[in-house]
């Protein structure tokens, strides 16, 4: 496919999730797996610090605006250090590894992305990527 006649635009930056990946699809059970390892399987537990971060728990959805949604690991480890009883750099150093492993499962593309990317690689676009993760979560 052609590059359409944009001259002004030379490149396309995405955020991440929701953007290139299905933001409930990946961090709910990356949420999940990191909370059932942190409380020990503590369900009570689990649902106070997702609540407290912004998961609602009828909706099984991430509210907009909440931490979980345009917070960063610092940010989540600062609600739920104390209740855990860790440090906040002792936390986020956890959040950061366990949300950058496959913990809770890989992450979801939303669909099409292959094929959306390659195309507008093709065109000459040059692609870039933006988000609140980590380096190692971005990797």
């Amino acid at each position: 496919m052609p590059k359409p006649n944009l001259p002004n635009i030379a490149a396309i930056v995405f955020d991440k999730d929701g953007t290139l990946l299905d933001f409930h699809g990946t961090w709910v059970p990356r949420m999940q797996a990191a909370l059932t390892q942190l409380c020990h399987a503590d369900t009570g537990l689990m649902m106070r610090l997702a609540e407290a971060a912004g998961y609602d728990k009828q909706q099984q959805r991430v509210l907009s605006g909440s931490i979980l949604a345009a917070g960063n690991n610092r940010d989540i480890a600062e609600v739920w250090a104390a209740p855990l009883g860790r440090s906040v750099e002792d936390l986020e150093a956890y959040l950061n590894q366990a949300f950058a492993s496959d913990v809770g499962g890989a992450s979801v593309a939303v669909a099409d992305l292959t094929a959306s990317l390659t195309s507008l690689h093709g065109m000459g676009y040059k692609l870039g990527v933006a988000t609140m993760d980590s380096v190692a979560g971005i990797e």
